[in-house]
C-alpha cells in the first residue's frame, strides 16, 4: 500500500464531519455566515470529489479484489 493513500476510516470521518457542519450551519447560525460557512463546506466537497476522482486506480482496486479470499462459514469446509 502506498503511504499517500487515506485510510479508509480517514475519508469516512471526513465526510461526517463536513455532513455535521452543515447541519449545524442550516440549524444554528444566521443567514449571512450560514451562506459563507455552507459554501466553504460545499468547496472542501468539491474538492474531496475531485481528488478522489484523479486519484482513483481501477487496476489497483482489481488487483485487491483478487487478493481478497471471502469465506462462507459452513459452505466449504474440508472432508
Amino acid at each position: 500500500m502506498s503511504a499517500r493513500k487515506p485510510k479508509v476510516f480517514v475519508v469516512i470521518l471526513t465526510i461526517a464531519l463536513l455532513l455535521v457542519g452543515q447541519v449545524i450551519c442550516a440549524t444554528v447560525l444566521s443567514g449571512g455566515l450560514d451562506l459563507h460557512l455552507e459554501l466553504s463546506l460545499w468547496l472542501i466537497d468539491a474538492a474531496l470529489l475531485w481528488f478522489s476522482v484523479r486519484t482513483f486506480q481501477r487496476s489497483a482496486l482489481v488487483l485487491a479484489a483478487k487478493r481478497v479470499r471471502v469465506e462462507y462459514p459452513g459452505a466449504f469446509r474440508d472432508r
